[in-house]
This record gives C-alpha cells, sequence and structure tokens, in this order.
C-alpha cells in the first residue's frame, strides 16, 4: 500500500491549542508513514520540509487542469473581437474581502475620471455586508457591471472579449491564495492578459513578475494597469506568452503527465 495526498497547505495555521495538537498528531502521522505529498503551491512544499518530509517525498503540481478546448471555442481573433478604443476588465470569483474587489472598483473609477474608456465586469456571488457593499457601489458607477457567478462556457466568452483578467486577492490570517485555476484559465485564452497580486501562489501560476501588483494596494494596481492601457504592443506580447505557458503547463495532459511521472515513481520504484 502507498499513502499519497494532496494538500494545499501554505499558511501552516498552528494559531489555537486544538489546530497546534491536530497538527502535532498529522505530522507524526506524515512522517513515519506518507509516500508522497502532492502540494498545490511551493509555499506548500517549504511547510512540509519544515513538518519534517524529504523532498524525495514532496512535488509541486496544479490539483487539477485547464478545459483548452473549451476555452479554444471562444477564442476570437484579437483584432476583431476587441476594440482599442475601450478597455475590458475581468473578474469573476467570489465577492469577498480577501479577493480585493473593491479595489477593481476603486481602479475603475480612478481610470474613468483620468478619460480612459473602462468596461469593467465583476462576476460572482458573496454574502454579508462587504457583499452589499460591493453591491451598492457597483450600481452606481459608470459602464461597470456585477454579473452573477458564470458558468464555464460564460465564463471562457467573457475572457475572450476582455483585455485583462484582474485577480487582485489579500492574505489574510485565515487565509492565502492556493493556486488561482481562472488565473491560469485566462492565461490560455490569447486575448486575454491575465495580472493579479502577489497573494499566495499567484505569482508562481503567472510566472511573470512584471504582471504582478502589490497585494492591497489601489496604487500598485492602478500603475500597473495603467501601463498595459498605455502600451498596447506589450501587452498584446505579454498575452501571447501567457498563452503559451498555460497551454504548456496547465492543460489537462500538461497536468496528466505530471501526476503519471511522480506517481510512476512512488509505484514503480
Amino acid at each position: 500500500k502507498k499513502f499519497i495526498i494532496f494538500s494545499w497547505d501554505n499558511l501552516n495555521r498552528r494559531d489555537n491549542p486544538l489546530r497546534s495538537f491536530y497538527k502535532k498528531i498529522v505530522d507524526e502521522l506524515i512522517t513515519k508513514n506518507i509516500n508522497l505529498v502532492i502540494c498545490g503551491n511551493s509555499k506548500c512544499k517549504e511547510n512540509f520540509k519544515s513538518r519534517g518530509l524529504e523532498d524525495s517525498n514532496l512535488v509541486v503540481h496544479p490539483q487539477v487542469g485547464i478545459d483548452l478546448e473549451g476555452i479554444k471555442k471562444f477564442e476570437k481573433n484579437f483584432k476583431n473581437s476587441l476594440s482599442k478604443k475601450t478597455i475590458n476588465l475581468f473578474y469573476c470569483g467570489r465577492i469577498v474581502y480577501e479577493k480585493g474587489v473593491h479595489l477593481l472598483l476603486r481602479s475603475h473609477e480612478k481610470l474613468l475620471k483620468e478619460g480612459y474608456t473602462i468596461r469593467t465586469i465583476i462576476a460572482g456571488n458573496g454574502e454579508g455586508k462587504y457583499y452589499q457593499k460591493i453591491k451598492n457601489e457597483a450600481s452606481k458607477i459608470e459602464s461597470l457591471k456585477l454579473l452573477k457567478t458564470l458558468k464555464k462556457n460564460e465564463m471562457y466568452e467573457k475572457f475572450s472579449e476582455s483585455h485583462i483578467f484582474i485577480l487582485a486577492s489579500i492574505e489574510t490570517k485565515e487565509w492565502a491564495e492556493q493556486f488561482g485555476l481562472t488565473v491560469a484559465e485566462a492565461m490560455a485564452c490569447k486575448n486575454c492578459l491575465a495580472i493579479g497580486s502577489n497573494c499566495g501562489a499567484i505569482p508562481e501560476v503567472i510566472a511573470n513578475e512584471k504582471l504582478i501588483f502589490q497585494q492591497n494596494s489601489l496604487t500598485s494596481l492602478y500603475e500597473l494597469l495603467l501601463f498595459l492601457i498605455k502600451n498596447d504592443d506589450i501587452r498584446n506580447s505579454y498575452s501571447i506568452q501567457q498563452s503559451k505557458f498555460a497551454k504548456d503547463n496547465y492543460s489537462f495532459q500538461a497536468v496528466a503527465d505530471l501526476y503519471g511521472k511522480s506517481l510512476s515513481k512512488v509505484f514503480f520504484k
């Protein structure tokens, strides 16, 4: 028998006695019996190493791949599908504080004030005071739409209609971005450039430091957006590079190959 687990744990929280006791028991079990931990991000691997595991028992792989064929169906010719006069910004996911949705609203308003023609779509659901505040503010902002959670094909279509996808995540005591599947999916669409904050695993998923902004910083996000809006050629070049990187590293086949290689070492060594 082989003992293999997958983990996203990039915080290794031990912030109360019960959690700490639980982690000690798990650590003891893992270090004695584990054959392989498949980590969803590099920080997760570091955490397991600090808990006593060897490099030979640890790998870093995405949990799942992305549907390139589904995305490709909605890809359109860049010149024909996107207007150079209007910049389309997009986010989809949970509408909660830690996803930094408020920063998208403020960036949109600031770009409008500076005279840029901006269209922003935010899709997703939330709850509580934060969600209500975002809903109320969004309803009053010109050329900004708040939509309900999209189905996969609807999300892929929005990628193809957007110049820039933004994941503005903010680390909290309880959570940091563990991968960001929508980032990988947006990256695969050659029409759309994905940018993100330096929260959790986002920088390693995007794999281009020039497309990363400081988390919870309106100034940092705004300056990056402004640069990409002003420099079409650079933005388009990054999009093409990013699309190839996503297809090479995050497709169903690419991820399956990673798992096949790692698991074969465990079962056939």
